[in-house]
């Protein structure tokens, strides 16, 4: 095909946005956490289109209209459990794992792992690092594939070519601005991705003479009960297949890193809202282009001779002026991109941070460098060559065994992690090309099926350890890895086109029985449970015969206050009620408000003792006989951008008690 330069004009320009929102909105990367999450500081808009739209992929553009061109109406099951599936992701995961990885100071869904279980051999972190990488790869391969496919078919660059450039331009931003810059990024890409949905199937209704004609002759085609074909009804193999998209987002890595980032967890509702509209308006939009390009093609005579997977990318050509169609092509390479670009980071900073050799190399012992140009030198504080960067501090002088990179080191070791991965998953697209709906659903079945039972066991289920753990993750990977490569079987029960649910039906009873057949985790590991998952405002605690319940929690003083909090806190008063359950009556309970601090994600315990301000009925001290009762306020100067705030009852030293003064 003949180069056209309106729509080359286009991609470069698409091309310089992201290379500018990557330089422009980068800040300096000092730590992992700032390459890896961005510094947990993502706006509720953000990461909402960033998680949603890493949840698509080239996929989304090019074969899921290709599936409604093909089988029609069949295919809202898809679109019902996407959509249900991220929706609930949000609800069930968001935010406890993020509270979880925060107060265990994780950044990757290893390590979050090996600290929620206390895993000192390193087994649980080393194995999800190596199925990670496995899976990041295979869904690299199949967005250079989805690339390569769009380049050669606009520009007639050969499929070799096509991967490589595709490589090229995504890496290249990934590699400048870490976490922040793919995010970002990824905000502009949704929104150019629901644009040109929106836009494909509205102007082909609008200048195709009968754009739904022949749809309404065959009643299966548009009837979601018929299956793909139209030969028969759907079946429970079909559903549990179509289930599979849904499932798929509870182990996705790179939608749980958004939640991780999110700057506050009061704003996570308001991200999945946003979230769960664009993907519904993105899959329902897909599917109605896949509806109307039938019409629109079999009236400009070309509807026998289109690929399937190439639907859109031949309706952007055939119906659009270049310039339309290379907007309207963008759509597909940023869908690519928001997807290969996440992937990638995610790789990096797992290879960087959880692989166990290069983990070892990376934190052994902190070093001090100086970088002139491509030497690094070994060097005190004092003497830092002129143009020098300084890597990291104290290294024992004149010691040189075990040389390791520190933070800023570790930055930079991630992006040479990141361009590994990528000139891989370059490496296998060329040598073993594949579909793309395959290589995607292998990528994402697989994926939720290892990490969605373990990480929603871990966030729910005290009693869970480390060798249910591992059990999950094995049996989940085990089961998608068998239902992917065979076919047949009873029912056909092994013609899934994507096998999250048989991972997840094998992986929840082995990590039960798994757990249960072995000994429970330590006290140290429930506690930090109970920490993330504290009682409910209004749920009574009962600790060697004492029920405390917080009853309500106000912030600020409506009376006032002596004097007025310090500059960026408020006051915050929680009333509680004391009651002697397990005294007989005359035996008394002694009881202080010094044992109720308050901590919150921050990592700070609010435990001043000075004169409280006023309130009307001050906790104080006292003793309570059995079956006697007090209620009284507790108040402490709290920062006002805490959150997840949690009053620790602690009684005694070998128990702490958690419960929750968020409403």
């Amino acid at each position: 095909m003949t180069l056209q330069l309106p729509i080359l004009a286009t991609f470069a320009g698409y091309f310089a946005v992201m290379i500018g929102i990557a330089v422009v909105r980068v800040r300096p990367l000092r730590e992992m956490s700032d390459y890896v999450l961005g510094g947990r500081q993502m706006s509720s808009f953000t990461s909402a289109l960033s998680a949603s739209s890493s949840a698509t992929s080239g996929w989304t553009m090019l074969v899921f209209p290709a599936l409604a061109f093909a089988d029609g109406a069949v295919h809202l099951w898809t679109v019902l459990s996407l959509v249900l599936g991220l929706w609930l992701v949000w609800v069930i995961l968001g935010k406890r794992l993020r509270r979880y990885t925060i107060l265990e100071d994780s950044l990757t869904l290893p390590e979050f792992f090996e600290k929620r279980f206390d895993d000192g051999t390193g087994v649980l972190r080393g194995l999800s690092a190596v199925l990670t990488i496995f899976f990041i790869m295979i869904y690299v391969d199949s967005g250079l594939i989805a690339g390569s496919k769009l380049l050669e078919t606009v520009f007639g660059i050969d499929g070799s070519t096509g991967v490589l450039v595709t490589l090229v331009a995504v890496a290249s931003y990934t590699f400048i601005g870490g976490f922040l810059a793919v995010s970002r990024t990824d905000v502009f890409q949704a929104m150019l991705m629901l644009g040109c949905f929106l836009a494909l199937p509205l102007i082909l209704i609008g200048t195709t003479d009968e754009p739904f004609q022949g749809l309404g002759q065959d009643s299966d085609f548009l009837n979601p009960l018929t299956g793909p074909g139209g030969t028969s009804a759907i079946t429970l193999v079909f559903l549990l297949s179509s289930a599979g998209w849904g499932l798929g987002s509870f182990g996705s890595q790179r939608v749980l890193q958004r939640f991780m980032a999110v700057e506050s967890e009061k704003k996570m509702g308001v991200s999945r809202n946003i979230g769960a509209v664009w993907v519904t308006l993105i899959f329902l939009l897909g599917f109605l282009l896949g509806l109307v390009a039938r019409p629109a093609l079999a009236e400009a005579g070309i509807l026998g001779l289109v690929d399937t997977e190439s639907v859109y990318i031949v309706v952007a050509q055939e119906f659009f002026v270049p310039v339309a169609t290379g907007l309207l092509l963008t759509g597909v390479i940023a869908a690519v991109m928001s997807t290969a670009d996440s992937q990638l980071l995610l790789g990096s900073a797992i290879a960087t941070d959880d692989m166990p050799l290069i983990k070892r190399f990376a934190y052994r012992i902190r070093y001090e460098y100086a970088a002139v140009g491509m030497l690094f030198y070994r060097t005190g504080v004092a003497d830092l060559p002129p143009g020098g960067r300084r890597w990291d501090i104290e290294a024992p002088t004149g010691d040189w065994r075990g040389l390791t990179l520190g933070a800023y080191g570790r930055v930079w070791l991630g992006r040479l992690m990141l361009l590994t991965i990528g000139v891989t998953a370059a490496a296998l697209a060329l040598l073993f090309p594949n579909s793309i709906f395959n290589l995607v659903a292998y990528a994402w079945g697989g994926m939720g099926a290892a990490f969605g039972p373990v990480t929603i066991l871990a966030l729910y289920w005290r009693r869970f350890n480390f060798w249910g753990a591992l059990a999950a993750i094995v049996a989940g990977t085990a089961a998608v890895t068998v239902w992917q490569f065979t076919s047949g079987g009873p029912w056909g029960m092994f013609d899934m086109g994507i096998a999250a649910a048989p991972g997840f039906i094998a992986a929840i009873p082995a990590a039960i029985a798994a757990t249960l057949l072995t000994s429970p985790p330590s006290a140290s590991v429930k506690e930090r449970f109970e920490r993330v998952n504290p009682v409910r405002l209004g749920v009574p605690v009962v600790h060697r015969g004492t029920e405390v319940t917080v009853l309500d929690v106000s912030r600020g003083l409506p009376g006032g206050s002596p004097r007025e909090p310090r500059e960026g806190h408020e006051w915050v008063v929680a009333t509680l009620r004391l009651r002697n359950v397990g005294g007989r009556p005359g035996e008394s309970d002694y009881y202080h408000d010094v044992e109720f601090p308050f901590a919150g994600e921050r990592g700070i315990v609010y435990d001043d003792i000075f004169a409280p301000p006023d309130t009307s009925t001050p906790l104080g001290s006292g003793q309570l006989s059995g079956g006697d009762e007090v209620t009284g306020d507790v108040v402490r100067e709290v920062h006002r951008e805490e959150s997840n705030l949690v009053l620790m009852y602690a009684p005694t030293p070998d128990a702490t008690r958690y419960l929750s003064l968020e409403k």
